[in-house]
């Protein structure tokens, strides 16, 4: 499939809450498909959110067992163990379960085939009952009890599937004959279904909203680089209850976030209710630990009269020291009330054989000297800081709702703060975008299963099939899709059974383009990434040509895509080029196979140089033989960009306008038919 256009910008806006989802993804579970994905990174197992509009084929939940949403360890032996799913089971029943215990299971029979559910699965096990909550169509159908702080198999590193049970071997089955849409996955909040759906007034029916939310990915929080005498910067809402920190030199808050707007996502969320104090601690050596003033606006706390215990000492209303010798000694401040803003600095200076120190927030007044201050009961936040000398080696850990730690820590055992929504992803499943493409934004993509070849990469400058597609793409139907930029398009094949040029029926501008197949080259359904079919070139001067045309020359803005899968690749074979003859001259653009296995992207605007780019590189090619691949390059202004696969690869800066020459456009070899790859 090749496209061009001559203008890369698009564009996409929204002007209200409520939804149009323009399809979704059908899964047969006589064909055993599903999406699979396994997280690189632990995010929070505890606290959580899955939703999804289903609509269930014939004989789902009747006499199937369809998983709609399961993690799970591959290898759990003969039994249940160690996964958390939800799924439909016989009866047209519902439920949510783990280690072969059903949590949720009702008895409402859901039998409409014709009918879209929207379910949404709450969980937050942090919470010490109803912690499980299932909403169906915007109400709370069901609630269950998981043990307090327990943590689930989702968002463990362990296979995720959607569509199947995620044990391999003798137990994979349950596969799903359900339609899905709108899949989305919240890591780190338990939220109700108001987020995803609303009732309309007029109907009294519960229809889709786009999630505006947080998918809460938080940068990492790094407190490592304060060393002694170096001060952090604090700044404790007690209004919104949230905390923001600023390590030493630091010129924006860990953590993301900003104190002047209290909506913003802080480094720290505090528990709600009851007192709140900030402690500091000390062992084996002088230490002084001292309040000051921020450049924040708010209160700035005092060390409490009273509020030391050990070896430390309260020298003034900001200043607390001593040596405790071989035991951990402490001071907190007074309670730091609520509706109130308070902001200051916090120094701990340490002698050099300095060992443990380090600072907290806590519910408790009280603090027990020999048990790690981040570990201490009713602590809600804390860093501790190991070392010798001035090299200071810091963690942090947050207690309630996370149980996490500052990645450069030497306790490996802890998961990293930045977890915090690193697993959410947003799964549209509306044909808009490659089946099992995270559009959240944090590149969480799901790889599809029996789907028939489709690809899961990010947009670049579309890579959506020219056709318009239904079974996942697979099958073309009648007409093109529609395209932001049509009025742009100049060349579009979809190189499904005909070789022809559709642009004239996207763009009335684009005058049809007249296409040759030269050679052997031929329709084919051996491979296919969209529509079950694709054009076919043995590599032996198999290719086909464009004719000259004035749409097709003197580019400014532009963009050039195409998907391609070659069994061999040679170097120097051609991908595509405009008057590219026998390897010499300067035509106009070119994609080639350079002799180092290097797929690359030259460009001219006199016809003796390549001056506007000269071999910029997409990346290796001996790793892309046997699959399906998109590449793209892009200009807009003076800025090229060049794609593979989704992933920005290499950029060129020129303005000048392409040359414009007689010659045809040749895919899969130079002008001469020489140069032709097999694929």
């Amino acid at each position: 499939m090749a496209k061009f256009s001559r203008c890369a910008a698009q564009s996409n806006d929204s002007a209200s809450g409520a939804q149009v989802i323009d399809g979704s993804l059908r899964f047969e579970s006589s064909k055993s498909q599903y999406l699979s994905r396994t997280p690189g990174s632990e995010g929070n197992r505890r606290t959580w959110t899955w939703s999804s509009w289903v609509k269930k084929s014939q004989d789902e939940g009747l006499s199937d067992q369809g998983v709609l949403f399961e993690a799970r360890i591959d290898s759990p032996g003969g039994t249940d163990a160690n996964i958390f799913g939800i799924r439909w089971t016989t009866d047209g029943l519902i439920g949510v379960y783990d280690t072969g215990n059903w949590y949720i299971q009702g008895s409402r029979e859901f039998r409409d085939t014709n009918a879209w559910y929207h379910l949404v699965l709450s969980v937050d096990t942090t919470q010490a009952s109803n912690n499980l909550s299932l909403y169906v169509n915007g109400d709370l159908y069901l609630q269950g009890s998981y043990a307090q702080d327990t943590d689930t198999r989702v968002n463990d590193t362990c296979t995720h599937r959607i569509g199947a049970r995620t044990t391999l071997g003798s137990q994979d089955a349950y596969f799903l004959s359900s339609q899905l849409t709108q899949t989305c996955f919240i890591d780190g909040q338990a939220i109700d279904a108001s987020y995803f759906g609303y009732t309309d007034p007029l109907t009294n029916t519960w229809r889709p909203k786009k999630y505006t939310g947080n998918f809460n990915v938080y940068p990492d929080i790094d407190l490592s680089s304060t060393g002694s005498g170096e001060a952090i910067e604090v700044v404790i809402n007690r209004q919104v209850d949230k905390a923001w920190i600023k390590n030493y030199g630091s010129s924006a808050y860990e953590g993301g976030g900003n104190p002047s707007d209290p909506s913003s996502a802080p480094s720290f969320h505090l528990p709600s209710g009851g007192s709140l104090y900030w402690f500091t601690t000390a062992y084996d050596t002088a230490h002084t630990m001292v309040i000051g003033s921020s450049s924040e606006t708010g209160t700035q706390p005092e060390w409490a009269s009273g509020g030391t215990t050990g070896s430390l000492t309260r020298d003034s209303a900001t200043t607390v020291l001593g040596t405790p010798s071989s035991s951990y000694s402490s001071a907190r401040t007074d309670a730091l009330a609520d509706n109130t803003v308070y902001a200051f600095t916090y120094t701990i200076t340490t002698g050099s054989s300095g060992n443990h120190t380090g600072w907290f927030l806590s519910t408790s007044t009280s603090y027990s000297s020999g048990t790690p201050d981040e570990q201490t009961s009713g602590n809600t936040v804390g860093a501790r800081f190991h070392g010798g000398g001035d090299a200071y080696y810091g963690f942090l850990a947050v207690y309630g709702s996370f149980a996490s730690i500052n990645p450069n820590t030497y306790i490996s055992s802890y998961p990293r703060l930045s977890n915090r929504g690193i697993n959410s992803f947003y799964l549209p499943f509306d044909g808009n975008s490659p089946i099992g493409k995270d559009e959240s934004g944090n590149e969480n993509d799901w790889t599809p299963v029996n789907f028939g070849g489709s690809n899961v990469i990010p947009k670049a400058t579309g890579a959506l099939p020219i056709l318009n597609t239904v079974s996942g793409g697979n099958v073309a139907t009648v007409g093109v899709r529609t395209d932001s930029n049509y009025s742009d398009l100049v060349l579009a094949l979809p190189l499904v059974g005909s070789k022809e040029d559709v642009s004239n029926q996207i763009n009335s501008g684009s005058t049809t383009k007249a296409i040759t197949s030269n050679g052997n080259a031929v329709a084919s359904s051996a491979q296919s990434n969209f529509y079950g079919g694709s054009w076919y070139f043995d590599g032996t001067t198999d290719y086909l040509s464009v004719a000259d045309h004035a749409d097709l020359d003197g580019f400014g803005d532009f963009t050039i895509e195409m998907w391609w899968w070659c069994s061999a690749l040679g170097g120097t074979e051609v991908l595509i080029s405009k008057g590219w003859s026998n390897g010499a001259g300067y035509p106009p653009f070119l994609i080639r196979n350079s002799s180092s296995d290097i797929i690359e992207f030259s460009a001219s605007s006199n016809g003796t140089s390549f001056d506007v780019a000269s071999a910029v590189e997409f990346g290796s090619s001996p790793g892309l033989l046997n699959q399906w691949n998109h590449i793209a390059v892009t200009r807009e202004g003076s800025a090229g960009r060049l794609f593979l696969n989704g992933k920005l690869t290499s950029t060129f800066s020129s303005s000048t306008t392409l040359h414009a020459n007689s010659s045809v456009v040749t895919i899969f070899s130079m002008d001469s038919g020489a140069a032709a790859p097999v694929g």
